[in-house]
Order: C-alpha cells, then sequence, then structure tokens
C-alpha cells in the first residue's frame, strides 16, 4: 500500500500463481464512483444445468489475455511513426508505472506504506 501525492491510498495485489488461469482485474472506486474491469474469459458461454452453473476458464497465459491489446498498440505506433508524432503511451506513462512498480516493491519489502515522490514533471 502507498499512498499518492493527493493522498489518495492505493493498494496494488499481484500474485504469479493462480492454478486456474491468468487472473487480472483492477478496480478504483472513490467518492464520486467506480469503475472496474474484471477477467476475460475464453468464451462468453455459461452452462447452467442441475449442477449449478460453469463458465469457461481464464487464458491461461498474457499473451493470450491480450492479444488484441499487443496488436492494437502495434498499430498505433506504426501509425504514429508514419505521421511523424509521438507515439503513445510515451516515456512518461512507462516511467510513472515504474514508478508505482517501485513503490508497491518497497511496501511489500518492508511491510509498511511507501511514499511516491513524482518526478517534476509532474508537479
Amino acid at each position: 500500500m502507498f499512498w499518492a501525492g493527493s493522498g489518495a491510498t492505493v493498494v496494488i495485489q499481484n500474485s504469479r500463481r493462480a492454478s486456474y488461469g491468468f487472473d487480472q482485474r483492477i478496480e478504483v472506486f472513490g467518492s464520486k464512483g467506480t469503475i472496474a474491469l474484471d477477467n476475460v474469459s475464453l468464451t462468453q458461454t455459461c452452462l447452467a444445468d442441475r449442477d449449478g452453473y460453469r463458465s469457461p476458464g481464464l487464458p491461461e497465459h498474457f499473451p493470450q489475455r491480450y492479444a488484441d491489446a499487443y496488436r492494437r498498440e502495434l498499430s498505433s505506433f506504426s501509425e504514429a511513426v508514419e505521421a511523424g508524432r509521438m507515439p503513445e503511451p510515451g516515456a512518461e506513462d512507462g516511467l510513472n508505472s515504474l514508478i508505482l512498480a517501485n513503490a508497491a516493491a518497497e511496501s511489500a519489502r518492508t511491510g509498511a506504506p511507501a511514499k511516491i515522490t513524482w518526478p517534476e514533471f509532474h508537479e
């Protein structure tokens, strides 16, 4: 857990050991509302019978989960290069991800909340 510069509390939980597939979810909530992204199943099929409800499993690996996102990313990058503009996401987005990952690692290592220090371009 760590605190963002605004005073917001951020909690990141991560595990690479989900025996049932690639489990990835995100939720953001606050006083004005919430937004969530749940797991993406292999298909939209769900079977219901006297034994209960059964739905398909989750992708086994992240390339299955993000195949379409990778294609879109490459397409967007190619279009930006051809148009002579900066690709998105950019270097600042990558740096922000690294700052958050480092804060989460520090919190896991120390067992205490970590304070995030943003570079000057955030101020």
